[in-house]
């Protein structure tokens, strides 16, 4: 039987002087920075603001290798070492939607600077550094607009970190408009049977899980939200 497998990035990128005081990227997840090499820094931006299968990235990586130095690790190799620190997710199933519930339900959302001066900054670097034509850039960052799911979803991950899976059993829990941070956690875990643990594997069966997670994915193919891990 076919499995089917997507992956996707997580973190986020930021530029920090080194020991040496040059100026390096790492990614930034769970608080904690990683400093990436050429190749695992080219899956990673492959892979960011998308959800891949293994042949699409397959695909995206090979028009990069004439880029990358001689010497490198398999493609697989340096899947399995990113994945193992965090900062990509693999999900897996028997179905496309069992395998992107599979990818998203323990990350967590955080919402992404989607002010006008990121935008505009976001815009150059398409012209300047990727060669995309001002027009091409323009439509790329037109400002989304997001549906009432999506829009409470970003609202409720302003509040506090919470994962896919967390969502989905806050969603369920009704209490709309009355959630606080207080609250949050009550709504998540006040049964006295769920936790952040057992909750992906819950939630499987809710009739939630299949809107958030096409919403989720929505916000985060257009923008408006990343995914990070927050370690207890």
């Amino acid at each position: 039987m076919k499995e089917y497998k997507l992956l996707t990035a997580v973190g986020t990128i930021k530029r920090i002087r080194n020991p040496n005081g040059k100026m390096e990227p790492v990614v930034i997840c769970d608080y904690n920075s990683f400093p990436l090499d050429p190749q695992e820094m080219a899956v990673w931006n492959i892979l960011i603001w998308k959800i891949m299968d293994m042949k699409a990235l397959e695909h995206a990586y090979e028009r990069l290798i004439p880029t990358l130095p001689a010497l490198r690790r398999s493609l697989k190799f340096c899947i399995e070492r990113m994945q193992a620190l965090g900062i990509v997710a693999v999900g897996t199933g028997k179905t496309e939607e069992e395998a992107r519930y599979d990818l998203l339900s323990d990350l967590y959302i955080v919402p992404a600077d989607v002010s006008f001066r990121a935008r505009m900054k976001t815009f150059v670097k398409l012209v300047v550094l990727k060669g995309i034509s001002p027009k091409r850039a323009a439509s790329l960052l037109r400002r989304y607009d997001p549906s009432f799911l999506e829009r409470e979803i970003v609202w409720i991950s302003e509040i506090d970190p919470i994962s896919t899976a967390e969502l989905i059993k806050c969603l369920e829990s009704d209490i709309g408009d009355e959630i606080t941070e207080d609250n949050l956690m009550d709504a998540i875990c006040g049964d006295g049977v769920s936790t952040s643990d057992n909750l992906p594997f819950s939630m499987k069966e809710s009739p939630f899980m299949l809107p958030v997670i096409t919403a989720v994915s929505n916000l985060y193919l257009h923008r408006q939200i990343i995914f990070d891990r927050v370690t207890c």
